[in-house]
């Protein structure tokens, strides 16, 4: 992420390298590029924040600590579209540069490594944009889910459950005892109900009492 806070700046001072290795001024670029990581450095911590915050809301159940990751997301998606885009753009005024240029040395050598550079980059930052739109569609998935009433643990198990019919027998024992498993309370009730002496058992869980019959 702060590669792409700055990334323009430096499409740009790529774009302008020919300027400056003419005129030998870069002192606006570093200008520039001081606000550039500036930028990257706070939007990076605003998408630790929500990431944190997404993480959270999954472990809990709580679809609001998913909202300022939805946020943030599609915010970093519209950045590196606008990137990708500079990034092209810079890609053709160098190759148009490269004539303008008089050194023959210069011509071969500064317009291939700043290609090359800028080539490189917006396949990562391709990559990287797919990836971005892959995992908001997850996480918008599951704020669907949640808002919905689904996509707890719970729903998990009970989806299980309902396909046990078209497991395998011995995938069927496998999962039960995960399943059917009875919580940590549950097995201390249990305890103290059957520690509890004879007597104290309510009178529908007694067994019948057997009386002999009298012989006429």
């Amino acid at each position: 992420m702060l590669l792409l806070g700055q990334c323009s700046v430096r499409i740009d001072g790529s774009r302008n390298i020919y300027a400056e290795s003419s005129y030998g001024n870069n002192s606006n670029i570093q200008d520039d590029m001081t606000i550039g990581y500036c930028i990257g450095l706070g939007f990076l911590g605003l998408l630790i924040i929500s990431s944190i915050l997404l993480l959270v809301g999954v472990v809990k159940d709580k679809r609001g600590f998913l909202l300022p990751y939805m946020v943030m997301l599609p915010l970093q998606i519209l950045m590196q579209i606008i990137v990708c885009i500079l990034i092209i753009y810079a890609l053709a005024t160098a190759s148009h540069s490269q004539y303008e240029m008089p050194d023959l040395d210069r011509q071969m050598t500064a317009p291939m490594f700043i290609t090359a550079f800028l080539i490189s980059m917006l396949i990562a930052i391709l990559g990287l944009t797919i990836l971005n739109v892959f995992c908001f569609l997850c996480v918008v998935s599951q704020y669907t889910e949640l808002r919905d009433g689904r996509g707890r643990l719970q729903n998990v198990n009970a989806d299980k459950l309902s396909m046990m019919g078209y497991m395998p027998l011995q995938e069927q024992h496998q999962l039960q005892p995960m399943l059917h498993k009875p919580s940590q309370q549950q097995q201390q009730q249990q305890g103290d109900y059957l520690s509890k002496p004879y007597t104290d058992y309510p009178e529908k869980d007694q067994p019948p009492t057997y009386y002999p019959q009298e012989e006429v």
